[in-house]
C-alpha cells in the first residue's frame, strides 16, 4: 500500500480495560475517555483498569512456534512443522485497588470496611483485556477476548517510583472467533469509495446514435452510463475523467446523464440537453 503517515503511531499514553471473556470491544473505542464514567458505563461492559506503569509499560511475550525441518535422503528440507505457540500479556498496575487486586491475587477476599486483601490459593481469572493506545495523532487498541490473568513477578518494593503489581495474562482462543487477539487501528480500513462526477459533456447538444465525450472525475470500474435515463448504446472510458458513449434514441431535449461504477455508485445528474 505504499507508505502511510496515518498508519504509524507513537504510544504516547494508554490504558488497559477489562470486561468479562468474549465481550466485544467497545464500539467508541477511538474516542472513549476512560476516566469518564459515564462513557465506560456505556462501553458495553468494560471497565479501567486505571493508572499502568510508564517504566515497565504493557507488553506482550511469545514462546514456541520455532520451525523443525526434517528430509529425505534427495530432500533435505522435504516438511517443516513449527511448535505449539503461547501468548502472554503483562501488564503492570501502580493502583492498589480492589480491580487490581482481583486480576492479580484472584479468589482473595476484599474487606472494604477496613480496607484489606487476603490472599490464599490463586485462582485466575477469566477476562477479556483492551490496551488502549493513544498517540498525539490518533488511536490504536489491542483486543484480547479470552485470557487467564493472574499476579506475575511477585511485587518489589522500590524507594523511588511508584509500587507495582504484575499482571500475567495468558492469551487464550476466544470461544466465538478461536482468535487470540485483534490489532484495531484505522490503518488498517479500505478507503472509503468515492462517487463518479460528471462536471461537462461535448458537444453540448447531441443527436441519437451519435458520440459524446462526458469528462469528470473517479470513472473507474464504470458499470453503466445512462442518458435520459436510457442506457447509452455503448460506452468507452479513456481515463478515470473521460468517457465517450453513444446516445441511445430518445425525445430531444433534457437528457441527463448519470456515470455508475462498481465501489462508487452512481454520479451526479448532470444535465444535458439531447439534439
Amino acid at each position: 500500500m505504499g507508505f502511510s503517515k496515518g498508519a504509524t503511531i507513537i504510544p504516547g499514553k494508554g490504558t488497559v480495560l477489562y470486561a468479562n471473556p468474549d465481550t466485544a470491544p467497545p464500539s467508541n473505542w477511538a474516542t472513549i475517555d476512560p476516566t469518564n464514567a459515564a462513557q465506560m458505563a456505556a462501553s458495553g461492559g468494560w471497565a479501567a483498569l486505571g493508572h499502568t506503569s510508564r517504566e515497565n509499560n504493557v507488553a506482550m511475550s511469545k514462546e514456541g512456534g520455532e520451525p523443525t525441518t526434517v528430509g529425505s535422503w534427495w530432500d533435505p528440507a522435504l516438511d517443516t512443522s513449527r511448535s505449539d505457540t503461547t501468548w502472554t500479556m503483562t501488564v503492570n498496575s501502580i493502583q492498589v485497588d480492589a480491580s487490581t487486586m482481583s486480576l492479580a491475587f484472584g479468589g482473595g477476599v476484599l474487606d472494604t470496611v477496613n480496607g484489606t486483601y487476603d490472599v490464599g490459593d490463586i485462582v485466575p481469572a477469566q477476562v477479556a483485556l483492551l490496551i488502549l493506545i493513544v498517540g498525539a495523532a490518533g488511536r490504536m487498541a489491542i483486543y484480547v477476548p479470552n485470557t487467564s490473568a493472574s499476579v506475575g513477578d511477585a511485587p518489589e518494593i522500590p524507594t523511588d517510583t511508584f509500587f507495582e503489581i504484575q499482571i500475567s495474562a495468558a492469551l487464550q482462543s476466544s470461544p466465538t472467533t478461536g482468535k487470540k487477539f485483534r490489532f484495531l487501528h484505522p490503518g488498517l480500513k479500505a478507503a472509503a469509495p468515492v462517487a463518479p462526477t460528471v462536471s461537462a459533456a461535448t458537444p453540448t447538444a447531441a443527436v441519437a446514435n451519435s458520440n459524446i465525450t462526458i469528462t469528470g472525475t473517479n470513472f473507474v470500474d464504470v458499470t453503466n452510463v445512462t442518458i435520459g435515463g436510457t442506457q447509452a448504446v455503448m460506452f468507452k472510458v479513456n481515463s478515470a475523467t473521460s468517457i465517450i458513449a453513444t446516445v441511445p434514441a430518445g425525445t430531444a431535449g433534457s437528457a441527463a446523464i448519470v456515470v455508475t461504477t462498481l465501489a462508487g455508485g452512481t454520479s451526479n445528474s448532470f444535465a444535458y440537453t439531447r439534439g
